[in-house]
């Protein structure tokens, strides 16, 4: 998501019930890369893959590295018999509620096979329709790609997992250190450069859910640097509901560059938000994705190293 909208749901949708098996297998990948790699599209700023899941059922999922586990959206569930009974749609101010009461169908286990890679996880229910997200059925997190050092290739658009116990580190590429949170989720540095006076520093999520074709900025970072009047953002209309109770506002903007790692990036564009209201948004925090590493040919993601390499 913008898989940037589950933080409060990583913490919501936790339960404890006895798991019963289903299944959840990768379709068949073709002959044009090797057997143990994921074919993907890029739908918007979105990495998505095909997939089965609740046994032998077609799914769409969007690889999330902002995300912690398996989410599957309640419409895409109830389609399918996962849940029985009526299907509400709550308004805004009980999403929370509504998004906690489904977390509790996170009770079956499900058997994922990625490429050659066997595991399993046990899947969330969430209103994932209700948000600016149509284009896919569910998430796949950190609890699966984590484990590996995760090879995409942008241009051929395929993944590769590799063992972290063998995997290479690329000589003389470009790195970018990454630091692990409490959240299991990974933080990069950044710093601004407007071209004027203006320099800031700060952090970002590594969060390949982002969906917007721009930097995001949260209301932390950008209240702190009164960055909405310093850059002259522009307000920005964004359709699509917030699973939390508070009001965003979206701003537009650019800096001459941004520098992530020992990396300059040329002029990028960055998306500012506001939040008021009630809920513990992501709104509050910044994040870099798709935008910036999609314009690299290939990307080794090192969760374990703490490294991210790229190459042109």
């Amino acid at each position: 998501m913008r898989a940037y909208i589950l933080l409060p749901l990583i913490v919501l949708c936790i339960c404890s019930f006895k798991p019963s098996p289903s299944l959840f297998t990768m379709i068949n990948l073709g002959k044009t890369v090797p057997t143990d790699t994921v074919r993907f599209d890029m739908v918007g700023n979105h990495i998505v893959v095909e997939a089965m899941v609740f046994d032998s059922i077609k799914v769409k999922l969007i690889f999330d590295t902002g995300a912690d586990g398996l989410y599957i959206d309640s419409t895409f569930a109830k389609r399918h018999g996962q849940i029985t009974g009526n299907l509400k749609d709550p308004d805004p101010a009980e999403r929370v509620k509504y998004a906690r009461s489904l977390g509790l169908l996170r009770s079956k286990l499900a058997a994922i096979k990625v490429g050659n890679i066997n595991t399993t996880l046990r899947p969330a229910i969430i209103d994932l329709k209700g948000t600016t997200i149509k284009h896919a059925d569910g998430l796949a997190g950190l609890d699966l790609m984590a484990k590996y050092v995760m090879e995409i290739n942008y241009k051929q658009r395929f993944i590769v997992f590799h063992s972290p116990a063998t995997f290479k580190a690329p000589v003389k590429m470009p790195q970018i250190p990454i630091t692990r949170t409490g959240f299991n989720r990974y933080l990069l540095d950044l710093e601004f450069d407007k071209g004027t006076e203006l320099k800031v520093k700060g952090q970002a999520y590594l969060d390949l859910g982002y969906g917007p074709k721009q930097i995001g900025i949260g209301s932390i970072m950008a209240e702190k640097n009164d960055l909405i009047k310093a850059l002259k953002a522009t307000a920005m209309e964004v359709k699509g509901r917030s699973l939390t109770t508070e009001k965003v506002t979206y701003y537009s903007a650019s800096m001459r560059s941004v520098k992530i790692g020992d990396l300059l990036i040329d002029t990028p564009k960055i998306r500012l938000m506001r939040s008021t209201g009630k809920g513990n948004s992501n709104t509050s925090l910044s994040f870099v994705g798709n935008y910036i590493f999609s314009r690299y040919t290939t990307v080794y993601f090192d969760f374990q190293g703490r490294k991210i390499y790229l190459d042109k």
